[in-house]
């Protein structure tokens, strides 16, 4: 079971830059820490849409409805009904 706390340093710089640019963008725009169960539904949101995509939608979220988006997995439905079949295989 994976414990449910932020991610360290060190965890962040073993990721992939496009995952470590969404989670820098995620924590600038929310003022949150990225929690490890968050982890998950990135590698997820990836593979649906662009990590430009991923990181307008956390934006466009936060501005609207602040008080609802207390993390990632808030997205993830409109993420892939928005982008669908627009990021390859």
């Amino acid at each position: 079971m994976i414990k449910n706390r932020p991610l360290t340093w060190n965890e962040k710089q073993k990721l992939h830059p496009n995952y470590i640019d969404i989670i820098r963008h995620y924590e600038q725009v929310t003022k949150r820490p990225f929690m490890r169960e968050e982890l998950i539904v990135l590698k997820l949101l990836v593979e649906k849409a662009y990590p430009a995509q991923i990181k307008q939608t956390i934006s466009r979220f936060q501005k609207n409805c602040p008080e609802r988006f207390t993390s990632l997995s808030y997205i993830y439905r409109p993420v892939t009904n928005m982008f669908k079949n627009k990021r390859g295989n």
